[in-house]
């Protein structure tokens, strides 16, 4: 269960860090 939890928040993690980035890549 703990595993499961770590995995999902690292899955969202990386999505959000690939959406700032793109966003920085918009505005800059």
């Amino acid at each position: 269960m703990l595993k499961f939890i770590g995995g999902t928040a690292g899955i969202i993690f990386i999505i959000g860090l690939i959406v700032v980035i793109g966003i920085f890549k918009l505005i800059f």
